[in-house]
């Protein structure tokens, strides 16, 4: 995937670091004449442009009740801030869409402002920001005008469908421009800002803005079915948020040792790049599960007591199954999270009965049973979760990369000292070395490895494993020659002499 360059980051770029840091003083202080007359316009102009586009749109079927769910769901969302150069972004593209849909679009730039002053509300209480930046909420709104317009006369909102797909992508091109041009207008006047630096820090934001648009959409759609099945996206935020935590501690860190920088720069770079690619694997490994509970519920909810009992448990345990990999996930983040903020991951250890674990997922996962060595349960001292989500990470990922899932193979022995789970999967013969790239690091590999993922969820396995006192090897099916796929190893301490 794309990174974007290196210049607009603070650890390359002073510029882009002075803007961070006047950015932080200036949330907590008044604003400067200059200032509040700039952002005092664009907000005027705001108004003037929301209350035109509430003219020419048809505003009839407004739904308070709904309004009042989606402005809580954008203050939830605006709270999660991903700082860049002299502004940040959030993720309430996620609620901004669905909205859309679910009430008149002519009324949506209203709801936005509202939803933009009260995010802050909490950081004016505590002294964080001052309560002038309110101010600067109707100036952050206007990237709210352009989709409205166009969905207002454009396209029918209320049935959002794939046919109008060139009308969406022209809505998100004017919610880009909208955002981009107040944006540049209120930095250029309020400060003096070149538009070309912030052009070039807004190509983050927009490219952040084109992971989570389709997630957006989806949710628009299940909506338009279900009501309130936007709230499903709700998962992503949480994901979202704990990665702009951790992004704001490495920026922090990034400012605190500015002075270092040279020595810092390829290590910080290539941290960048890796939150980048985590947080597009998160997002769209959440958008599958998401949109099978949503479809699965659907279903469900139309086809009620018409349905044969075999046909709802198959439903059910679809959805148990989608439901469990979106737990999955959001797990795997938080661990991650855990682990970069060096926080310990929580055990709780006893005698757990690996073949048992291992069995039970191989039989959810429909994939060939697994193959027990040796007589009587392979017990390992371990934790019982944590074994079953380590396992699960490799099934699933030796699944994602076989042609078929009777590819996989599944072998637990009993050893001397400890208990050895071997995963072996389809997929392409990579060498040792390439493949323990995805254990010692959250990045996406290079070369060969660019189709393996970013290393997230294997990354959190092999820590899982070491905090239980075993280990976590990659064997790559190149080294033998090219015959079969990789093998995943695990080791975990035995409960007893076997």
């Amino acid at each position: 995937m794309a990174v974007a360059p290196a210049g607009v980051e603070p650890e390359t770029n002073p510029e882009v670091a002075r803007l961070l840091r006047e950015q932080r003083v200036e949330l907590s202080e008044r604003m400067s004449r200059r200032e509040r007359l700039a952002e005092l316009w664009v907000g005027l102009a705001f108004l003037v442009a929301a209350a035109g586009v509430l003219v020419v749109g048809d505003t009839s079927g407004f739904d308070p009740v709904a309004a009042l769910v989606l402005l809580v769901a954008y203050v939830g969302a605006g709270r999660v801030r991903f700082e860049i150069g002299g502004g940040a972004t959030d993720p309430t593209l996620l609620v901004l869409i669905p909205a859309l849909f679910v009430e008149p679009p002519a009324t949506v730039p209203l709801l936005v402002a509202a939803g933009c002053v009260l995010a802050r509300v909490p950081d004016y209480l505590s002294g964080a920001a001052h309560p002038e930046g309110a101010l600067a909420a109707l100036g952050n709104s206007w990237h709210a005008i352009g989709p409205a317009l166009v969905l207002s006369l454009a396209v029918d909102a209320t049935d959002p469908r794939f046919a109008d797909a060139g009308w969406y992508l022209l809505a998100f091109a004017t919610y880009m421009a909208g955002d981009a041009v107040s944006g540049l207008t209120r930095q250029w006047a309020a400060h003096g800002v070149r538009p070309q630096l912030q052009l070039r820090m807004l190509a983050r934001v927009y490219a952040l803005d084109a992971l989570l648009a389709p997630a957006g959409l989806l949710a628009a759609l299940a909506t338009a079915r279900e009501p309130y099945a936007f709230l499903l996206a709700v998962p992503l935020v949480v994901a979202l948020g704990v990665l702009s935590r951790e992004r704001g501690k490495r920026l922090d860190n990034a400012l605190a040792l500015s002075e270092t920088r040279a020595q810092v720069l390829e290590a910080e770079l290539e941290a960048t790049r890796a939150r980048v690619e985590v947080l597009g694997a998160v997002s769209h490994g959440l958008q599958t599960p998401v949109a099978g509970i949503v479809a699965i519920s659907g279903v469900l909810a139309r086809g009620g007591p018409g349905m044969s009992g075999e046909a709802v448990a198959q439903a059910a345990g679809r959805l148990e199954g989608d439901a469990l990999a979106l737990r999955q996930l959001v797990r795997q983040a938080l661990d991650y999270v855990r682990l970069v903020d060096g926080e310990p991951l929580g055990l709780r250890v006893e005698d757990v009965d690996v073949a048992a674990v291992a069995g039970e997922l191989a039989d959810r996962l429909a994939i060939p049973p697994v193959i027990a060595l040796g007589p009587g349960p392979a017990l390992a001292r371990a934790d019982a979760v944590r074994v079953h989500q380590l396992l699960a990470c490799l099934l699933a990922r030796a699944l994602a990369v076989s042609a078929q899932p009777g590819e996989v193979r599944v072998t637990v022995q009993p050893l001397d000292t400890a208990i050895e789970v071997t995963v072996a999967e389809g997929g392409p013969a990579l060498d040792t070395v390439a493949l323990a790239v995805l254990l010692r690091a959250p990045q996406g590999a290079l070369g060969a490895m660019e189709n393996q993922g970013t290393g997230i969820d294997l990354y959190v396995a092999a820590e899982l494993a070491g905090a239980m006192g075993g280990t976590l090897a990659a064997v790559g099916g190149a080294d033998a020659g090219g015959a079969g796929g990789n093998r995943w190893v695990v080791r975990l301490p035995a409960a007893r002499s076997v």
